[in-house]
C-alpha cells in the first residue's frame, strides 16, 4: 500500500544520503612546515599532508647579498585572502611576504613591517610597533590564517594608510605592498579613489597581480607612477619567486630616494670685498630635500 511506498523511498533516501555522506572526504591539513633548507639563494620547505601527501614550496629565495644601500621604510603589506587562493596558494603569499622582508634591513630603527589581510572585509594582522627583528617577523607571518570570501581590495588599502598615519615615522619613506589574483567585488567603486588618496599622502604603492583573471586597469590604478616599476604582473602564486628579488630592489630604491622641491631664485651678488662696491662676489640659491613629507590631505569618503 501507500505506507509500504513510502517507506521503500524513505529508506532509499537514507542509503543515498549514506553513500553521499561517505564520499565527502574529511579535512585535509598540514600536520607541520619544515623549516626552509637554505637561509637565501632559494630552498624548498614541506608539509606532510593528513591525506598522507606532501607538499613543497620555494621558499627563501631572497638573494644572499643584501642590496647595496639599501634604504630603510615602514612597509605595509595587504594581501588577498580571499577564497579564490585557496590554502596553499596562502601559504606561498605568505613565503613571498617573509622573503621580500628578509631582503630588508629589520629593525627598529630601521624597517618595520606590518599586515594587513582582506576578504569580505579587512583585518590589521599587526601594526609597524609590533615585531622588531626578522625572526618574529616570519614566524607570525607564518602563522596567518587564510579567511577565504569575496575581494575587498578598498578595505585593505584603507587599514593599510591608517596603520601608516598612525604608527608611521615621518622621516621615512611609507610603502604599502597590496597583492591580489583577481578583481574586487565588494566596494569596487572606492579603490580608485583611496589609491588617488594614498598617492596624494606620498604613500609608495607596489602592486602585484596574480593570475590572467586580475583586472590590470585595477592593479595599474593601485600602483603609484611610474606603472612599470610599481604594477607587477605573474601567471600564478608559483611565479611570485621570480619577482622577489624585484620587489626588495624596487622597495630598497623607494626608500633611499630623495625628493626635493624646486631651486629658489638666484639672490643678490654680495662683493666679497665689502670696502668696495664692485669685484668679485657671490650669489647663491637653495631648495629642501627630504625623503617624503606626509601632508594632511583628506580621506576619500567611507563608504
Amino acid at each position: 500500500g501507500r505506507d509500504s511506498i513510502m517507506l521503500r523511498i524513505a529508506a532509499l533516501f537514507t542509503i543515498v544520503g549514506l553513500a553521499i555522506g561517505a564520499a565527502v572526504p574529511e579535512d585535509v591539513v598540514c600536520n607541520s612546515w619544515t623549516d626552509c633548507d637554505q637561509g637565501c639563494g632559494g630552498g624548498t620547505r614541506t608539509c606532510d599532508r593528513s591525506n598522507g601527501k606532501i607538499w613543497d614550496i620555494d621558499c627563501h629565495v631572497q638573494d644572499c647579498s643584501p642590496v647595496v644601500g639599501c634604504g630603510n621604510a615602514d612597509v605595509v603589506f595587504v594581501l588577498d585572502s580571499s577564497a579564490s587562493l585557496g590554502e596553499k596558494n596562502w601559504w606561498k603569499t605568505k613565503q613571498f611576504v617573509i622573503d621580500v622582508s628578509k631582503g630588508l634591513n629589520i629593525g627598529p630603527t630601521e624597517s618595520r613591517v606590518a599586515v594587513v589581510i582582506y576578504s569580505n572585509g579587512a583585518y590589521k594582522m599587526w601594526d609597524l610597533t609590533q615585531f622588531n627583528t626578522m625572526a618574529e617577523l616570519e614566524q607570525n607571518i607564518w602563522g596567518i590564517e587564510h579567511i577565504g570570501g569575496n575581494t575587498n581590495t578598498y578595505e585593505g588599502m584603507l587599514f593599510a594608510q591608517q596603520i601608516l598615519d598612525d604608527s608611521g615615522r615621518q622621516d621615512f619613506k611609507h610603502i604599502v605592498i597590496v597583492i591580489t589574483d583577481g578583481k574586487s567585488n565588494n566596494k569596487a567603486d572606492f579603490v580608485e579613489p583611496q589609491a588617488q588618496a594614498m598617492h596624494a599622502k606620498g604613500t609608495e604603492v607596489f602592486c602585484v597581480g596574480v593570475s590572467s583573471d586580475v583586472d590590470t586597469v585595477e592593479i595599474e590604478t593601485i600602483a603609484s607612477e611610474p606603472k612599470a616599476t610599481h604594477a607587477h604582473y605573474v601567471i600564478d602564486y608559483d611565479a611570485l619567486v621570480t619577482i622577489t628579488n624585484v620587489i626588495i630592489s624596487d622597495t630598497c630604491e623607494a626608500a633611499t630616494r630623495v625628493e626635493c622641491d624646486a631651486w629658489s631664485a638666484w639672490g643678490n651678488c654680495i662683493v666679497l670685498d665689502t670696502t668696495k662696491d664692485c669685484g668679485a662676489g657671490l650669489s647663491s640659491r637653495f631648495r629642501t630635500c627630504r625623503f617624503y613629507t606626509y601632508p594632511e590631505d583628506p580621506t576619500p569618503e567611507t563608504p
